[in-house]
């Protein structure tokens, strides 16, 4: 089960992402088997996994600067994470436009 979730990602990386091998993806999700299959289909496309822990709405403000920073120092091609984690650091305008959000 995981195995082929882990390959699902993959494919939605390279193929359909056109992400490249060694690039470095920043997973955000709570930890859960979405966090493994993601974690593990990195692995699998040749891509590095950065894993950090989701905002929530009570900590927003504080874990921003934390995750944008980890974005930035691991230059990070593309945020990989659920789709609603995904519109709420759209909305909240978090990076620049050249990282990809990617939902899985």
């Amino acid at each position: 089960m995981v195995f082929r979730r882990s390959e699902k990602v993959a494919a939605l990386l390279t193929d359909k992402s056109r992400l490249n091998t060694g690039d470095h993806i920043v997973l955000v999700f709570q930890p859960s088997i979405d966090l493994i299959a993601a974690f593990f289909g990195c692995l699998l496309a040749g891509m590095v996994p950065v894993c950090v822990r989701p905002p929530t709405a009570t900590t927003l403000q504080s874990t921003l600067p934390n995750l944008r920073s980890t974005v930035d120092i691991s230059k990070a091609v593309a945020i990989l994470s659920s789709a609603p984690i995904t519109k709420l650091l759209k909305v909240r305008q978090f990076l620049a436009n050249s990282i990809k959000f990617i939902d899985f």
